[in-house]
């Protein structure tokens, strides 16, 4: 799920703004907060995420949700200062996915 989100905001699409099961919809804040910050950063394109990315992306529990802070990659830098952090709930037997935004922690 979390290189769904990644290819979503990888494509510009407004960060998940086809359908992607399993993931909650985000606020428009939240789609502008990602998409800026990943432009203020410069001229980079995302990448999908590489195996690579779950050595250093950490996640933390958080008494009802895992708060996750997941490494971003860039075609130009590899492992970039990007991180995506997402909430992950469980719901009805499933899991599901919050983009909370895109910064340089």
């Amino acid at each position: 799920m979390l290189s769904r989100i990644v290819a979503s905001l990888a494509r510009k699409d407004a960060v998940l703004a086809r359908d992607v099961g399993g993931v909650d919809p985000v606020s428009d804040d939240v789609r502008q907060q990602c998409l800026a910050a990943v432009e203020d950063y410069g001229r980079v394109d995302l990448v999908v995420l590489p195996s690579d990315t779950w050595q250093t992306s950490v996640a933390i529990w958080q008494g009802g949700s895992w708060s996750c802070l997941v490494d971003l990659w860039t075609l130009q830098e590899g492992r970039s200062d990007l991180a995506l952090e997402v909430e992950v709930r469980e719901s009805e037997g499933q899991y599901r996915f919050v983009p909370v935004m895109v910064y340089v922690p």
